[in-house]
């Protein structure tokens, strides 16, 4: 071992010396290689060349020789063969929350397999739901819906004929005023104010409510004042009557008689007068 070791050394040393001889010619070549001539530069440069396909192609450690590996001998004793197989358990494979068990590759003999099944409680399972419909529970609901439909229809109708009877009114009580108002010969005030600037305007009232039309009168208190007052013009108005429902149809029944068409009918009879009636029970 020491002797190869020592072999292996040298070896080593030699190729680096080598390495370095080629690394020095070479660069020793391209500086010089403008002083030698051709067959000095083409002599050179095969040396070098092939030094380095020699340092390239030779040396390094051999290849390590194959071990063998030594066959492991296996003595089944009869203990062994005495010994109770370990049962091996069934693999159980899961799916989406249920687990269910894969089959075995070999099977048993007088083994019964179970197959469990787990369920999730976040499944909900549909039930199936039957709606019983009858013929007249349909024709009531139709007849509730027609009635509140002619409900809302009417009082549609009484809210629009309100509304057309309040502008109505107001438009003729407004008529009404300024026909008064023109038919005056006093000033005229609305043209007072507009040509005048001076002129302070008090209304009553300052915020009148709303929800109602309003009639403006002017009123000169004096020189320099003039009342703005605002009228309420749906004021005093009726409110809608509902007409009154109709008498029944009596038929061919001729119609109740008049109080004063009865005539006279005979005074009750005193109570000393009725002498042939039974006395009254006994509470006993």
């Amino acid at each position: 071992m020491s002797r190869k070791n020592g072999g292996d050394t040298m070896a080593g040393f030699s190729r680096l010396m080598l390495w370095m001889v080629l690394f020095i010619g070479g660069a020793g070549f391209l500086t010089l290689r403008g002083g030698l001539t051709d067959n000095a530069q083409l002599g050179t440069a095969g040396g070098l060349l092939a030094l380095l396909a020699f340092l390239m192609f030779t040396g390094g450690d051999p290849a390590p020789p194959p071990q063998k590996r030594k066959k492991k001998s296996v003595i089944i004793s009869d203990e062994d063969e005495n010994m109770p197989e370990e049962e091996i358990p069934v693999p159980v494979t899961r799916k989406r929350g249920v687990d269910v068990i894969s089959p075995v590759v070999e099977t048993v003999e007088n083994e019964d397999i179970v197959e469990v099944e787990v369920f999730n409680e976040d499944i909900v399972e549909a039930k199936e739901y039957v709606v019983e419909v009858d013929a007249q529970s349909m024709l009531e609901t139709e007849i509730d819906s027609v009635v509140l439909n002619r409900r809302e229809s009417q009082k549609e109708i009484r809210e629009g004929i309100e509304k057309r009877r309040r502008k109505q009114l107001a438009a003729i009580r407004g008529d009404t005023l300024r026909s008064r108002y023109e038919s005056n010969s006093r000033e005229n005030l609305q043209k007072v104010l507009r040509e005048s600037s001076g002129i302070e305007v008090i209304d009553e009232p300052e915020t009148p409510p709303p929800g109602h039309p309003y009639g403006r009168v002017l009123i000169r208190i004096d020189e320099n004042k003039i009342l703005r007052l605002r009228v309420p013009l749906d004021v005093g108005l009726r409110a809608a009557e509902s007409e009154p429902e109709p008498l029944p149809d009596l038929g061919d029944l001729p119609p109740p008689p008049l109080p004063g068409d009865i005539g006279e009918l005979p005074p009750p009879p005193l109570p000393g007068e009725i002498s042939n009636l039974p006395p009254p029970p006994d509470s006993d």
